[in-house]
């Protein structure tokens, strides 16, 4: 099998650490999305777009309440119905926590 670029994803600025879909998206009509986790302290939403396929970064925070590098990982919840929320766990570089 060989694999072959489509498209490239850019926005974040560091190398990404983690990511993960929404597994409320992708069927009924609804866009898959996913989130990603980056060294440079930001958390990117992406969506593909149903009609092209191409992926557009929707919205993306900026974690800043911490001075050293961090390392991100991200899950999505779903806590009630239709309604998501994420959580983004860190490990400290510097503390090993």
């Amino acid at each position: 099998m060989e694999l072959k670029e489509i498209q490239r994803l850019e926005g974040h600025t560091d190398r990404v650490w983690s990511l993960d879909w929404n597994p409320a998206t992708g069927h009924d009509g609804i866009p898959l999305v996913f989130a990603s986790c980056s060294g440079d302290k930001t958390v990117r939403i992406w969506e593909q777009n149903l009609s092209s396929g191409l992926w557009a970064c929707k919205v993306f925070f900026h974690i800043n309440f911490h001075s050293q590098s961090l390392r991100n990982s991200i899950l999505w919840y779903i806590l009630q119905l239709k309604k998501i929320v994420f959580v983004i766990v860190y490990f400290d570089c510097e503390n090993g926590m």
